[in-house]
């Protein structure tokens, strides 16, 4: 035994059991008093012949397996403050923390990475530690150029000689200054100059510090000898026996001898030779460097996301080396072909929602630039019960149509299944409002001394009507209160109709207009009407005029300057015949007056109202009408007193309206159309017996029918392309992984947990994600514009300026992460079991 530091232990063994399936690769058991002690600051060799269980052991000990069940091995670190560590007891992160800073690994084959240069492959343990860049560099250059492969330092593991790719090896195993080397068949497959240069390294690492700890797995008996303190023998998967050097250097004892079946006289590797029944270029001295062990989260998240991106893309063009280049085009095209597979996803989805939703978006403005959409017309049939549609019956049909729900899209009938997610708006009314509406005719002429007359028709509109939300001058929306109320007087007129019967020009605008509301002959008086704005288009005719103020227009109530007299009558008075002879008598003076009476307050009163163009003024009434006519029948009828007779002028809201309100049709405004068909029969099916007119209900049930099925092919379509890019994507994914596996196990020797590798591939599958969702949306963007194009030719809609391919940055946002979810769920799915595997699993399963 040399002097180790005060003969600390590194590592004691009392059972080592290992099994791969039914078969047995390892079995220690050993009393409590005669445990396996393998001793800091010393090389150990663990000697015996092929498959008596050389490398399990070792990959127990380095933690590159985990023992079975009955297993019990310890280490001892060096500071002995928190020791000894049961293997069996060591959480996940200690593990991870005891190969990434205690221990070092040199394999047999290397196992370098091959898409990194020898460089990085040497700073490897360190980068994965979050060793600073430019330390890291310093001490692998420094050990590069100690073993004499400094001017490789840049060359990728396919372009090194063997000795060479071997010195690699060790390199990293002792770069992060680890204080104990596990060497298995370190010089198994180098020629004998290269294997002497390769044990000096190790040996003058062992050498540097009286901590550092070697344990070595050889075949060459000699080089055992020539290097190791103590030696470990095994047998057919057991325990031979345990032996140091100093015993081999003096004879054995008799018992020794006989145990063992050792020739007395045997000594040093003759001693070995027997015990195994089997019948020097020195390096100088290295230079090894070492470091400060500072790590940094920062910089080891940093140094995954390099590695990520260089784990994708290895291939290599300068310099050039066709075999070099060959090999990593190849590992690089799967690559390719995963981006490839994930833009087509994002591309279909994309340009597909994109000209549906363009599609859609086109049909709204449509509908919303006519003023007609979205409207149902309510008629009264032959077989009505009713002769107008009055306010009792607009409320009925109000309150019959607003359970009626709107019918909801085929996305919508999905994400309502679900039942934590409730989409509010399918219990949303689909009748927005229903508005009595009356057809009209005005006379209007050019001026008050023109004798031409033209015959204009339109509608009274309800002041809450929806319609009035549409109306547009010079493509612009109208003021919404430009009728304020159902008696607001004036017109709203068709700008191109004004200009032609008035015959003026844009600045010419009148603020009133003339008309006539008399017979068709034009018998009446004329009057002026505010002309309230003009308008691009109107449904049903050229005007749209206040359904009050057409009442009174009709009823003959509604005449600027007019007068109005109030006669109050006692209750026993004839009311109806005193109202019948001042109507005959007041007729005279203008036939266009109007004499009605009521009761106002428990009082009798006829009401007297008339006007023409010079207003009538108070003394004409006073000392003609009144005088004339009035007096002497109130006298008859004994009618007299002060306020008998009382003359009131125009003033504002004095001209009251005797008749109900009381339309020719009802609109019926829709929500959403897809509801047509219910709504219709629900009218249909009213006490009043209306009518819907069948060519506009038929009508909004194509388009719904149309934007359903272009909704359905557009979904089927997208699940396909979903489900063969989701299959597609894992299995690149999964073969991707398959592939690295050996790749893996030797991340996982040196300090890298599975947390760590499957956040490396979430980071290739984040670049993966990102790339293909940049490249997809520039491909459904032209794609999108072209088949948009191709639709806008074959509808002719060019003088349109329509847009039939509309992407919108919210949906287009949702899309991309949700292709960005699934390639890392995917990601996960396939890196799952693998990352779970154990180092020495995976490095047994090559590329």
């Amino acid at each position: 035994m040399i002097n180790s530091p005060k003969n600390q232990l590194a590592f004691r063994i009392q059972r080592a059991v290992k099994n791969y399936g039914p078969t047995r690769a390892l079995c220690i058991k050993l009393p409590g008093d005669q445990p396996i002690e393998i001793y800091r600051g010393a090389t150990t060799a663990i000697l015996g012949l092929s498959g008596s269980g050389k490398s399990t052991l070792l990959s127990l000990l380095g933690l590159l397996e985990m023992g079975d069940a009955e297993s019990t091995i310890e280490y001892f670190p060096v500071d002995g403050v928190n020791g000894p560590l049961t293997y069996s007891t060591l959480s996940k992160k200690q593990k991870v923390k005891l190969r990434n800073h205690e221990f070092g690994v040199a394999f047999q084959d290397g196992h370098l990475i091959g898409h990194i240069t020898a460089n990085d492959n040497i700073k490897l343990p360190m980068s994965l530690a979050g060793a600073g860049t430019g330390e890291s560099n310093r001490i692998s250059r420094s050990l590069a150029k100690s073993l004499k492969i400094g001017h490789r330092k840049s060359s990728r593991p396919k372009e090194l000689s063997g000795g060479e790719y071997q010195r690699v090896a060790i390199a990293r195993a002792m770069s992060h200054n680890p204080n104990v080397i596990f060497a298995d068949e370190p010089t198994g497959n180098l020629d004998t100059d290269t294997g002497a240069i390769v044990m000096d390294m190790l040996h003058a690492w062992r050498q540097k510090a009286e901590t550092n700890t070697l344990v070595l797995v050889t075949h060459d008996i000699q080089q055992a000898y020539n290097y190791a303190d103590h030696f470990i023998i095994l047998n057919n998967g057991s325990l031979k026996c345990c032996v140091s050097k100093n015993q081999l250097q003096t004879p054995q004892s008799k018992v020794f001898c006989d145990k063992y079946n050792v020739k007395k006289e045997a000594v040093e590797t003759d001693v070995l030779f027997q015990l195994l029944k089997i019948s020097n270029e020195k390096t100088g001295e290295i230079n090894y460097p070492s470091w400060d062990k500072k790590t940094s989260l920062g910089r080891r998240s940093l140094y995954q996301l390099w590695y990520g991106l260089r784990d994708l893309f290895p291939i290599r063009v300068s310099p050039f080396d066709l075999t070099v280049f060959k090999t990593t085009l190849r590992d690089t095209v799967f690559t390719i072909l995963t981006i490839l597979s994930v833009t087509m996803l994002v591309a279909v989805l994309l340009s597909g929602y994109g000209i549906f939703h363009g599609v859609n978006r086109f049909q709204k403005d449509a509908q919303k630039s006519d003023i007609r959409a979205n409207r149902l017309i309510v008629e009264i049939e032959a077989t009505s019960s009713t002769s107008d549609i009055s306010d009792e019956l607009i409320k009925s049909l109000r309150k019959e149509l607003k359970d009626i729900p709107v019918k909801p899209s085929l996305l919508k009938r999905s994400i309502n299944i679900l039942p934590w997610r409730k989409d509010e708006s399918l219990s949303n009314p689909a009748v927005k409002g229903v508005y009595g509406f009356s057809r009209s005719q005005l006379f209007i002429f050019k001026d008050e001394r023109s004798e031409t007359m033209v015959g204009a028709t339109g509608t009274t509109v309800d002041p809450d009507s929806p319609l009035l939300d549409r109306l547009t001058y010079r493509n612009r929306k109208l003021n919404r209160n430009i009728i304020e109320s159902y008696n607001t007087e004036g017109i709203i007129a068709k700008e191109n109709w004004i200009k032609r019967t008035l015959k003026i020009e844009d600045d010419q605008l009148p603020a009133k207009i003339m008309i006539n509301y008399g017979d068709d002959n034009g018998s009446g008086s004329r009057e002026e009407l505010p002309l309230l704005g003009v308008v691009d288009n109107l449904p049903d005719g050229v005007f749209l005029i206040a359904s009050g103020c057409w009442h009174k227009i009709r009823d003959r109530l509604w005449k600027p300057n007019y007068r109005m007299a109030e006669i109050t009558a006692p209750l026993e008075a004839k009311v109806y015949e005193l109202r019948e002879k001042i109507e005959y008598g007041v007729k005279i003076f203008n036939k266009n007056a109007l004499v009605t009476n009521k009761q106002v307050n428990g009082k009798q009163k006829i009401f007297i109202y008339c006007g023409n163009d010079n207003g009538w003024k108070s003394h004409y009434w006073n000392n003609i009408i009144y005088k004339v006519k009035i007096k002497p029948l109130l006298d008859d009828a004994g009618i007299t007193g002060k306020n008998a007779f009382k003359l009131t002028g125009s003033a504002a809201g004095a001209q009251p309206l005797f008749s109900s309100l009381a339309y020719s049709n009802a609109a019926v405004y829709l929500e959403d159309i897809g509801a047509v068909e219910e709504v219709a029969q629900t009218i249909r099916n009213h006490e009043a017996g209306l009518g819907v007119d069948r060519y506009v209900e038929d009508a909004y049930k194509w388009i719904h029918q149309t934007s359903q099925l272009s909704a359905l092919i557009l979904s089927v379509i997208a699940l396909c392309a979903f489900f063969l890019s989701a299959v597609n994507i894992f299995l690149m994914f999964y073969q991707t992984i398959l592939r690295k596996r050996h790749e893996i196990g030797i991340l996982k020797a040196f300090g890298c947990s599975g947390l760590r590798i499957s956040n490396i591939f979430f980071i290739e599958s984040f670049y993966i994600a990102m790339a293909s969702c940049g490249f997809g949306l520039l491909i459904s963007i032209y794609v999108g514009n072209w088949a948009g194009n191709a639709l806008i030719g074959i509808y002719e809609l060019n003088g349109n300026n329509a847009e039939l391919f509309y992407l919108d940055c919210r949906v287009v946002s949702g899309i991309l992460l949700f292709v960005l979810g699934l390639c890392e769920i995917i990601t996960y799915l396939a890196t799952f079991k693998t990352a779970k595997k154990s180092s020495n699993e995976l490095l047994r399963q090559r590329d």
